[in-house]
């Protein structure tokens, strides 16, 4: 892990600015997302991490280790903006003076342009493939913000995911297909038919497990061979996290666990019932991220059960299509059909893998 360092000087705990030759990372170390680690270089510490006191703005940071001349702490939970710094040691009188220190933006609108949005996903280099349905057009947007028509004339309509070769991988529920399309959008090739496809995903040996609204879900493993492996109401999203697919049923209110077995899935098991769960994706510790319908936060089912909440009221709802990708999750609300919204989400936690890549 690679940390930031904010240069401090003298007393105490003395802080005269930020100088940027001290920064050790890729960034400024005047700036971080909240939950990074950051080290402060300086000198009157306590050798006790304990006994040291940091906090940002009015939010306590988390100390992990010490020296006289050094402390390393775990930056509070913070959206985005500028506070004050300060730090004191036990037994001091006051706190050092106050610098700024910038949070980076947890939640960043990436389009608020894009008729009836869809389906998202991220390639390699950071640009962000989206749909519109109401455009009939799939969205090329580059990491500087740059939007361009990738493919035209396209009714695609669900997820999509990049998956072998780099191809983009299409649902065009209503045709009862999913396509995949080169990565120079110039070929666009028929996959799959089944009856609605709304998203899918691989396993580990490349076989690709398809919900079909309404239907349920279907196992394809190439030349035409589909089979459907269980029936499920209204499956709409579903994720492969090691030997499991993982399904959100909008409308039966439940997140679901199916076993993959050699014989298909097995064992399934009812994860959590909350109320109109929509997009869904998975860390790399097997915690849940979902967004319900009616509610603008991203919420947590850990693998113990634990839940929790990301941003509450501060996001969009609902959240539809989700894309994790790094340690951000990419949400877009498709606006009922109308011109919806495209958020890029800072979780801190660590995707899980993606097998069809």
């Amino acid at each position: 892990m690679k940390f930031k360092y904010l240069p401090v000087i003298a007393g105490i705990l003395l802080m005269t600015g930020l100088l940027l030759n001290a920064c050790k990372g890729p960034t400024s170390p005047a700036e971080a997302f909240l939950t990074d680690t950051i080290s402060i270089i300086g000198t009157g510490f306590s050798v006790n991490p304990e006994d040291n006191f940091v906090a940002f703005g009015k939010q306590a940071a988390q100390v992990i280790s010490a020296s006289e001349t050094e402390i390393r702490v775990i930056l509070p939970k913070n959206a985005g903006g500028v506070v004050k710094l300060k730090a004191s040691v036990k037994g001091a009188v006051d706190w050092s003076n106050k610098i700024d220190f910038t949070f980076r933006n947890a939640i960043e609108v990436i389009d608020d342009e894009i008729v009836h949005p869809g389906g998202i996903d991220v390639d390699a280099d950071g640009n962000v493939f989206v749909i519109s349905r109401g455009d009939e057009t799939i969205y090329k947007i580059s990491p500087g913000g740059e939007k361009n028509a990738f493919v035209t004339e396209i009714p695609a309509n669900g997820g999509i995911h990049f998956g072998p070769d780099n191809f983009l991988y299409v649902c065009e529920q209503n045709e009862g297909k999913i396509v995949r399309i080169s990565s120079d959008g110039a070929t666009i090739e028929d996959v799959v038919e089944l009856e609605s496809p709304i998203d899918f995903d691989w396993n580990m040996d490349g076989t690709m497990y398809i919900v079909s609204n309404w239907v349920g879900i279907f196992k394809y493993t190439g030349q035409d061979s589909v089979e459907q492996v269980a029936t499920i109401g209204s499956p709409k999203t579903c994720r492969v996290f090691e030997n499991a697919l993982y399904v959100a049923t909008s409308w039966d209110n439940q997140l679901l666990k199916f076993e993959i077995t050699s014989s298909g899935l097995e064992n399934m098991e009812v994860l959590a019932e909350p109320e109109l769960p929509m997009g869904m994706e998975i860390a790399n510790d097997g915690t849940i991220y979902y967004g319900p319908y009616f509610d603008a936060t991203l919420h947590t089912l850990a693998p113990d059960g634990a839940k929790g909440t990301l941003f509450p009221g501060e996001l969009t709802a609902p959240m539809r299509f989700m894309a994790f990708v790094g340690k951000q999750i990419y949400a877009v609300n498709a606006g009922a059909g109308l011109v919806g919204v495209v958020l890029k989400v800072f979780t801190a936690a660590q995707q899980a893998p993606r097998y069809g890549r």
